[in-house]
């Protein structure tokens, strides 16, 4: 590749067209085939791939392929058996699946590359007695069947079928070859033969691994393998197959089943909690709100919601800071399908989770109040509209209105995660009258309970979900009537700072994680289990002190136990200086508030650890 690894990491600059001639902005997403830039912080740009010069469309794909692959809300791998083995001649193949649930479509030039490895077992003696047992021998040398995936472009949001050459079987011996049997299963087996019944007899297994490897350009972006319990005995086993064999990039076609498929857009891996209670139907209607204004949010490694509203004359996307805080990339789309692209400037308010971002799209907007406490009184109704669950799917919940304070209004509409930056929608007057942001749950007094079972009835998914009757759940939601005090920011100030506040939270609970490994289990845990942060440190103490099983009272084993927490205190202590002294949004300076008070919690912890 001309890209290097560490400059694939930050988006690519300096590109040209086919012609040679510079594109000017700077790069900010890829939606289809179409690359999305941003010209002095808001101005938006765009740029099919295949206009790119091939030396600017490698570093473009070069930046974006490994987060996508590596991503597994944004691509999803997947492989099934079409058969089995049996008498006299046994056929076993596997359908391989790609999910591209990314907003960029995948290239042709993919390299999609599998073996099939095979294992075998063989039969031993148990040592002192007649039985034996399987244990594992040996892979062959040479994968039973090697090859690549046909070239085809994965388009957005669709999904690309493959079949694996079949592995034909001259094998009639019973039992030779068990697809069903877990690893697991095999070496647990133990049988004591019996020369009069056939059925007894122990013959050697093979069982077969499919490894699938993703490649760019000779650079390796992924790997699949669909039984893990087998990782040690093939990770030598890979033979990358010959061009000759198949490559993606010399046939453009699909062969015989392979089957490009919609994939359902329903689909989620979260379930929608159960409600315990539910709240009287409203008293007013909800007037008609266009679902075209509602927006799903899809960041790196999560999603929420965000709503179009107009506010003193102009357009803004609304969401809630926490939603897009630190995303290296953000995807907005309405419930058509719509794509908003997305300024690098935008602004955030100083005393609440609110972030408003100026827009430039033809859509619905709604609009709020100019001073919510004229017109919503306690006991209005209201309905919270998102992205409920992550299911990425736009729903409707009805409650009331609890509570109104000066930065926040409570309800009882029962949002959960996925519904981060949802309008709440008053309905006598089908105005916003704020943005779901988050609950508080605690125990309730045991002169308030109620003298009943149903907490104990539960299933243990439903007490996660909502509690018990000993704990209460309040909900609320940002006023967005009457921010005054806001900041302005862009995405890149936004990470930047978030990388700050991720250095120290990551090197504190590096250090909660020792102090809990000594409590708990009476030992300094090794490099290889503490966090990156701490690593060094804990293999400087065991090249101090090896034999980690000495008496803790021993003068060698206290020096080195007093040096590792003076040091890793040191090291936190850097990590939180460097964050107060370059994060200036008021977000993060909040959330570093908090975290030093937990820092003060942990010294704390770890000093009743080392008095112990």
């Amino acid at each position: 590749m001309t890209a290097s690894a560490e400059a694939a990491t930050t988006p690519p600059t300096n590109l040209t067209d086919k012609q040679g001639v510079a594109i000017e902005g700077e790069v900010r997403n890829i939606v289809g085939s179409t690359l999305f830039l941003t010209k002095n912080g808001l101005e938006v740009v765009t740029c099919e791939l295949d206009q790119l010069s091939d030396e600017s469309r490698e570093r473009v794909l070069a930046w974006s392929l490994p987060y996508v692959l590596n991503n597994q809300r944004f691509f999803r791998f997947s492989s099934t058996t079409d058969g089995g083995s049996g008498p006299p001649i046994g056929r076993m193949a596997y359908q391989c699946t790609a999910s591209n649930q990314s907003p960029m479509d995948l290239p042709a030039d993919l390299q999609i590359a599998y073996n099939i490895h095979m294992l075998f077992f063989r039969p031993r003696p148990v040592e002192g007695t007649d039985a034996k047992e399987y244990q594992y021998a040996f892979e062959h040398d040479f994968p039973a069947s090697a090859g690549y995936a046909p070239a085809k472009v994965i388009p957005s949001g669709q999904s690309y079928s493959f079949d694996t050459t079949p592995i034909i079987q001259h094998s009639s011996r019973p039992g030779s070859n068990d697809q069903d049997m877990s690893f697991e299963e095999i070496l647990s087996k133990t049988i004591i033969p019996d020369p009069d019944d056939p059925a007894s007899t122990m013959r050697p297994l093979r069982k077969y691994v499919l490894e699938v490897r993703i490649y760019y350009k000779d650079q390796e972006l992924f790997r699949y393998v669909n039984l893990p319990e087998a990782e040690a005995m093939i990770k030598d086993g890979w033979r990358k197959p010959s061009a000759s064999r198949g490559s993606r990039s010399s046939s453009p076609s699909s062969p015989a089943g392979t089957q490009t498929t919609e994939m359902d857009p329903y689909e989620s891996p979260f379930e929608t909690p159960s409600e315990v209670e539910t709240s009287a139907g409203p008293s007013v209607p909800l007037p008609p709100i266009p679902y075209e204004s509602i927006v799903i949010i899809d960041v790196d490694d999560g999603t929420g919601t965000g709503f179009l509203m107009e506010m003193k004359g102009k357009q803004f996307l609304l969401t809630n800071i926490h939603v897009i805080a630190g995303a290296s990339s953000v995807t907005c789309k309405t419930v058509d399908g719509k794509v908003i692209q997305l300024p690098e400037q935008f602004f955030i308010a100083k005393d609440r989770d609110l972030a408003l971002i100026p827009i430039n799209f033809d859509g619905k907007y709604l609009e709020t109040l100019d001073n919510l406490t004229d017109e919503v009184a306690i006991g209005d109704d209201v309905t919270v509209f998102g992205n409920e669950a992550g299911a990425s799917v736009v729903t409707q919940l009805t409650g009331k209105v609890k509570g109104i304070g000066p930065n926040r209004i409570e309800v009882d509409a029962k949002f959960v995660e996925g519904n981060s930056g949802s309008p709440a929608i008053h309905h006598k007057t089908g105005n916003v009258i704020g943005i779901a942001a988050y609950y508080i749950e605690y125990e309730l007094p045991k002169a308030d309970r109620r003298n009943d079972n149903r907490g104990s009835s539960r299933r243990p998914s439903e007490e996660a979900d909502e509690p018990s009757s000993d704990r209460v759940r309040r909900r609320f939601a940002e006023r967005v009537d009457n921010p005054t005090q806001w900041e302005h920011t862009s995405f890149r100030q936004m990470r930047d700072e978030r990388d700050l506040y991720n250095e120290y939270l990551e090197t504190l609970n590096g250090v909660v994680e020792i102090a809990v490994g000594i409590n708990q289990n009476h030992r300094v845990l090794q490099a290889s289990e503490g966090n990156r942060r701490v690593s060094h440190l804990l293999d400087d103490f065991h090249a101090v002190f090896r034999n980690n099983k000495r008496e803790s009272g021993s003068l060698g084993n206290q020096r080195a136990l007093d040096d590792l927490r003076r040091r890793l205190f040191t090291l936190v202590e850097a990590a939180r200086d460097r964050a107060n002294d370059r994060i200036t949004i008021q977000y993060y300076r909040d959330e570093l508030e908090r975290m030093e008070a937990f820092e003060g919690k942990v010294r704390d912890y770890m000093e009743g650890v080392y008095t112990r």
